[in-house]
């Protein structure tokens, strides 16, 4: 058995599939719950950072204010490791009834990291689809359309 090795310079980060790459991802995201914490947000990390704040009218410019901030500190945090915070790629949604989304309608789009954001109807988080309604629709409907997808392939493939 023959084993080939292609050296690729790396200057920064940490290559994929690298045997210490959840080691090292763990060194590097860890410090980002202090950071939450300190700003009193709440976290859950798989592969990608999640904040969740609760918003209520009185306080949304509070809470977006807090969360602006919060966003700066990890964005900080990771330029600091080498690391980048991918804004363009951030997503958010807001999740209640129509009428309490519709109260928040006028503080929207806001301005967080320089870039312009509005809440999406939909989000998908760890392969299941969230709604702002959280009714789970959207997500049944792509299972459904999946599972439809293959078992007629199953059916040509038969053939």
């Amino acid at each position: 058995m023959k084993l080939f090795l292609k050296v690729v310079p790396l200057f920064c980060g940490v290559p994929r599939g690298f045997v210490f790459e959840p080691l090292l991802f763990n060194l590097y995201i860890t410090p980002i719950s202090s950071l939450t914490q300190s700003h009193k947000l709440y976290h859950l990390y798989a592969d990608d950072t999640q904040i969740f704040i609760s918003l209520t009218t009185e306080v949304t410019d509070i809470s977006l204010k807090q969360l602006s901030d919060c966003l700066s500190d990890i964005s900080g945090r990771m330029t600091n490791n080498k690391l980048r915070f991918n804004a363009n790629i951030t997503d958010f949604i807001i999740i209640g009834t129509s009428s309490q989304r519709s109260n928040l309608t006028h503080f929207f789009p806001t301005n967080i990291l320089s870039h312009s954001i509005t809440p999406s109807e939909t989000v998908r988080n760890l392969g299941v689809t969230f709604d702002s309604d959280f009714n789970f629709r959207k997500h049944i409907n792509l299972t459904c359309r999946c599972c439809f997808y293959h078992i007629r392939d199953l059916c040509c493939n038969i053939h």
